[in-house]
């Protein structure tokens, strides 16, 4: 069962109409050096672009809050997702766990504290749940299976009871493949719904020990190999099929009412998606019983269909399910490790002040954003530089993301002296531009770094400005202040007049926005007392 609050504030998102922004939040979350926590939650949100509030509210305004809101209640002291309808307050604490108050009880478990989102609105909500489900993989998997049904149908010219055994053996299919998603840990929306609504525990009777009877196999294995080899068997050789999964269904009878017992008695926890697979293979057996109730020669000569068929499943599926297994595990030791990377503390240690910051303020820059920034980006570029590229590129996306809290600053490396440099005009055009035609220099020094034109190009387009005697003096200061740092590379860094360690890319540089604010308020506090 995932965390808790992992799982209330994406059912929160969800109804908020945040599908896409659910999967990057838990990724976020799950790796936030502050996990579990409401900060982690907040700052998640804040890293997302979701406007969010943290706020106390009086009691007696809980009548006109949204009908759906995150709260803390005081007695379980944890997260909840809270829902008002007419006179009952919904409060579910888990995906378990959800309990009916009237509004005098949940006020005396309610300790006042709100976390609400801006809802994202009902634009194309259809579309983007649509969106937030597309899967590649998933589509291509379908098409085959489809393909493979209508075929099989065709050849044997639309047979009643080949399209009753294949929608059958197809639903059992995908009952079975929630069961395996829920075994290795996978949370989907589909079987939370369906054990929630019957108030049952699917997780915890899928991944009971008492499921896994050895290293190589597990009970909740064997409906995925079942269905799986039935449908192949039925495209292969489908009246020979019926009968062979009908006798199969009916052997496995004492394996059914050992599962029912089991969850019964020992696990005392029903798993719906459990109980539907047994009912599905009844319904085979049924159909086997007082239907066909015999298996001829012509059954048992056709039955290495159903054995080959077998072979490739079983096959198939001990390879597949290893690599799931290592995916899964993968991401959990990276969420672990961003913990440890996203601490601000380590980045802010690991930075390198610059020796000459006063300097780099008497620089004339390329500006964009707005001038005062939480988080003050300095690249130094050189116009030679294919690394350089990729730096503009993903400050250009920072700066894009986080239009309000992002600046950034283009200097550059460059010795205008050098007139065998062929790169040295690109240099002055820009700073020409910056200084005559400021609101085309975006345009131009993406050109440039994103767009990649050649020199030839770009000075086709760009190159008409007046290259002054004072652009080279500039230019000049800028190439002797990196040398003054001993900058003899490109590109360099400098976030907040620091350097940025090696560990750390541009990318990562948003996971510390809420840090580098908190810093600068108090830079600025401490500079406002000081000069009163």
């Amino acid at each position: 069962m995932e965390h808790p609050t992992n799982y209330l504030v994406k059912k929160y998102l969800n109804e908020n109409g945040y599908f896409e922004e659910k999967k990057e939040f838990e990724n976020l979350f799950l790796s936030h050096p502050n996990y579990p926590s409401l900060f982690a939650v907040t700052d998640t949100l804040d890293l997302l672009g979701i406007e969010n509030v943290v706020a106390r509210v009086e009691k007696d305004l809980l009548m006109s809050m949204p009908k759906q809101f995150l709260a803390i209640v005081e007695k379980e002291e944890s997260l909840a997702f809270v829902q008002i309808k007419e006179q009952q307050i919904i409060v579910e604490l888990n995906e378990k766990k959800k309990t009916i108050y009237s509004i005098d009880s949940f006020l005396d478990i309610w300790n006042t504290i709100v976390i609400a989102v801006e809802p994202k609105g009902e634009k194309a909500k259809s579309n983007d749940e649509k969106a937030s489900t597309v899967n590649p993989a998933l589509n291509i998997i379908v098409c085959v299976v489809l393909l493979m049904a209508i075929l099989t149908l065709l050849k044997y010219n639309v047979n009643v009871s080949i399209v009753g055994f294949l929608l059958i053996t197809l639903f059992g299919g995908y009952i079975s493949i929630l069961i395996v998603q829920e075994k290795l840990g996978i949370q989907n929306e589909a079987v939370t719904k369906i054990c929630r609504s019957f108030n049952t525990s699917c997780s915890e009777v899928i991944q009971s020990s008492e499921n896994q009877w050895n290293q190589w196999l597990s009970f909740s294995d064997l409906p995925l190999l079942f269905f799986l080899t039935n449908f192949l068997a039925l495209a292969f050789q489908p009246f020979a099929a019926m009968s062979i999964i009908g006798f199969l269904s009916t052997g496995i009878l004492p394996l059914l009412f050992y599962s029912i017992w089991l969850q019964k008695s020992t696990l005392k926890q029903w798993c719906v998606l459990c109980l539907v697979v047994s009912s599905i293979i009844l319904v085979q057996s049924g159909f086997f019983l007082f239907t066909i109730s015999s298996i001829t020669i012509e059954n048992i000569n056709d039955a290495y269909y159903y054995f080959l068929a077998f072979l490739i499943v079983t096959s198939a599926w001990f390879i597949i399910r290893p690599l799931v297994k290592n995916q899964l595990q993968s991401q959990q030791s990276i969420n672990k490790l961003l913990r440890f990377k996203r601490n601000f503390q380590l980045f802010d240690f690991l930075s390198t002040p610059v020796d000459n910051a006063s300097g780099l303020e008497e620089l004339k820059a390329i500006k964009l954003g707005p001038t005062e920034a939480e988080l003050m980006l300095t690249l130094l570029l050189s116009p030679s530089c294919g690394h350089c590229h990729k730096a503009f590129e993903e400050a250009v996306k920072l700066l894009d993301k986080f239009p309000q809290k992002v600046s950034l600053n283009i200097l550059f490396n460059l010795n205008v002296d050098n007139v065998d440099n062929p790169y040295r005009s690109i240099v002055q055009h820009l700073t020409a531009i910056n200084n005559e035609r400021t609101n085309e220099v975006f345009t131009a020094i993406s050109d440039w770094h994103i767009q990649r034109m050649s020199v030839n190009e770009w000075i086709d387009k760009w190159g008409d400005n007046n290259t002054t005697e004072s652009i080279d003096e500039e230019l000049r200061k800028q190439y002797q202040w990196a040398i003054s740092n001993q900058f003899n590379y490109t590109p360099v860094i400098i976030v907040n007049g620091k350097l940025i360690p090696s560990e750390y890319t541009l990318e990562e540089l948003y996971f510390f926005l809420n840090d580098f604010k908190e810093n600068k308020e108090v830079a600025d506090y401490f500079q406002f007392k000081i000069s009163n």
